[in-house]
């Protein structure tokens, strides 16, 4: 049974380990705290897709993360603490392996990392939407600085700043309307990277850049 949940992947959007199942390529993918590709369970065809999220050179690992955000975003040592726990393993993947300097960077772009995006929803649920749209705009600078696609989190977050810009007080502010409209795109490319063409997120935002301002505020 050890073995069936350390290697287990998700059937559906559901984290709570009920629904997992084992598959022959993806069960098989290492884990990087820098991951490449990301996982997901493709419904309409009944199993898993993997799909790459960054440039691959031909001989590169394919890994992606094991851990969910909160742990991914926490330094060097509990991450690794963690996954030890977990996997029984040591991680020693290209962000596990910076020395001096450049790990003491890393571990403060992750640290900086991890509270944002609780801070963005607050900032656009209070209407502090110009707050929330830049703690957006800085998040996806922090994963440029430390070499994370996470496309799945860079749609949410970019999700989160196109209901900041249509928000309804901003209804009579054209250039709201452009911004808005860039980051329902940015959303898109995103989740298309995650997920495919046929991605629930992928295809709600397509309809949705067909009239953007009618979206709902929530999704």
């Amino acid at each position: 049974m050890a073995i069936f949940q350390t290697n287990a992947l998700p059937l559906g959007s559901s984290s709570d380990g009920v629904d997992r199942g084992l598959f022959l390529v993806a069960s098989r993918l290492n884990h990087s705290c820098q991951p490449n590709v990301e996982t997901r369970w493709n419904a309409g065809l009944g199993g898993a897709t993997v799909h790459a999220t960054s440039d691959i050179a031909a001989g590169d690992e394919l890994a992606y993360s094991y851990v969910a955000y909160d742990t991914l975003f926490s330094p060097r040592a509990q991450r690794r603490a963690l996954l030890a726990q977990g996997w029984g393993f040591q991680c020693g993947c290209a962000a596990c392996a910076l020395e001096g300097d450049r790990a003491r960077q890393s571990d403060a772009r992750r640290r900086a990392l991890r509270p944002m995006s609780d801070a963005i929803y607050e900032s656009i649920s209070s209407v502090r939407l110009e707050e929330g749209v830049g703690l957006v705009e800085q998040m996806l600078a922090l994963l440029d600085e430390e070499g994370l696609a996470l496309p799945n989190l860079r749609g949410a977050r970019a999700y989160d700043a196109f209901q900041g810009c249509k928000h309804p007080s901003k209804h009579a502010d054209v250039s709201a309307h452009t911004e808005a409209r860039a980051w329902l795109q940015c959303a898109y490319v995103a989740h298309r990277i995650a997920e495919g063409e046929d991605g629930e997120a992928v295809v709600k935002h397509a309809a949705q850049l067909q009239r953007p301002l009618t979206a709902p505020h929530r999704p």
